[in-house]
């Protein structure tokens, strides 16, 4: 089982460090509930972290930090990217702020269900209004398990939801 989890990078960082992570890297209350959720995962299935920078690039989070002030492990793309991952990822959590969802998702929703593993796991966060510019209904026609928060305040994902859809996960495994 292969679990994708896209999120935001956080102002908030250590030193960059060869011997540091993408994943450790960025820290604070907006990033870190993303790392934590794949270090849970990752005791169920196989997990990809994707963290979405400034004009649609992004970087894997088991790369070294090191990337970031070389560039050489920073990729453009990440719609793309995102898209096209849909056709193996068991299970998708998307939580990102609404200004990338809007760009990343909203936009390119049509593409996104139709490109979308069929009974596959889904878990978005994003604010209200973010939400409902999608139409979750065509997800659930693919028999898709949605999940969704809500977003109010930095927290990417409230642990309600997190725990939920490890219990998802656990039951789709066992």
């Amino acid at each position: 089982m292969l679990a994708t989890i896209w999120t935001s990078a956080s102002e908030t960082t250590k030193d960059i460090n060869e011997d540091v992570s993408v994943k450790e890297y960025y820290q604070g209350a907006t990033f870190r509930p993303a790392a934590i959720l794949d270090n849970k995962l990752n005791k169920f299935c196989e997990t990809s972290l994707y963290i979405s920078l400034d004009d649609g690039k992004y970087v894997e989070g088991g790369a070294s930090s090191t990337v970031l002030s070389d560039q050489t492990g920073v990729q453009s793309g990440f719609d793309v990217k995102f898209i096209n991952s849909l056709g193996e990822s068991d299970v998708t959590v998307v939580l990102l702020r609404s200004t990338a969802f809007n760009e990343y998702i909203a936009t390119n929703w049509d593409h996104i269900v139709e490109n979308a593993k069929p009974n596959s796991i889904w878990c978005l966060s994003t604010s209200k209004s973010s939400l409902n510019k999608i139409d979750i209904q065509k997800l659930k026609n693919k028999g898709c398990k949605i999940l969704l928060y809500e977003r109010r305040g930095v927290a990417p994902i409230g642990i309600n939801i997190r725990d939920r859809l490890l219990k998802e996960i656990q039951n789709r495994v066992s």
